[in-house]
Order: structure tokens, then C-alpha cells, then sequence
């Protein structure tokens, strides 16, 4: 993401429930001003918690203030041997509105 690019998402479990955040991490590397010069810091947008289908859908929004990657991720670690399924829907505005890699664990 660029500075003031912004995303949008909303997402829901079908059954049972899953743990989301959303983390983004910003670029370090750019002017090292960011973190000191050490690399990319991390920003918790939203923390870890877990989400219940009953609940309906989960929707966030994050605006970037640095270059960086926001990176939503969802875990079934609580549960491995309960299947989930769950759908998502991504919206980027700003200047880069490009998707990147998206890495399905």
C-alpha cells in the first residue's frame, strides 16, 4: 500500500468460528525513518480474536499513513480437525490499487 491508499474488507464463516487479525507492516526500507532504520514496524490494525458464525460478517477498514503491506490473516489453529469455510471480499482505492501476492495457508 502507498500512503493514503486505503482497504476495505468484509468476510464471514459459514459454520463454528475462526480467529482473524489484521496486521500491517510498514516499509522500512524506503527512508529507514519509519522504524530507526531496522526494518519494517508492525502496526496491529485489528488483534487477534475470534469470530463466530452467528455473528454475521466481520468488516474493517484501515488507511495507510507509510508505504507497506496489510496483511489479513485468519486461523483454524484452535481447531484443526473442524473444517471452515469462509468468504471474503477485498476493496483497495488510492493510488496503488494493486492486490500483491495473496498467500492461502
Amino acid at each position: 500500500m502507498t500512503p493514503d491508499s486505503s482497504a476495505e474488507w468484509s468476510w464471514t464463516v459459514e459454520s463454528r468460528q475462526v480467529e482473524f487479525s489484521a496486521v500491517f507492516e510498514v516499509d522500512g526500507a524506503a527512508d529507514g525513518a519509519a522504524d530507526g532504520g531496522c526494518g519494517g514496524a508492525a502496526i496491529t490494525v485489528t488483534p487477534l480474536q475470534s469470530h463466530d458464525a452467528t455473528s454475521g460478517p466481520s468488516e474493517g477498514r484501515f488507511t495507510a499513513t507509510a508505504p507497506g503491506i496489510l496483511e489479513l490473516q485468519w486461523s483454524n489453529a484452535f481447531s484443526y480437525v473442524l473444517s471452515k469455510s469462509l468468504s471474503f471480499r477485498i476493496s483497495l482505492s488510492g493510488k496503488a490499487e494493486q492486490l500483491g501476492d495473496a498467500i492461502i495457508e
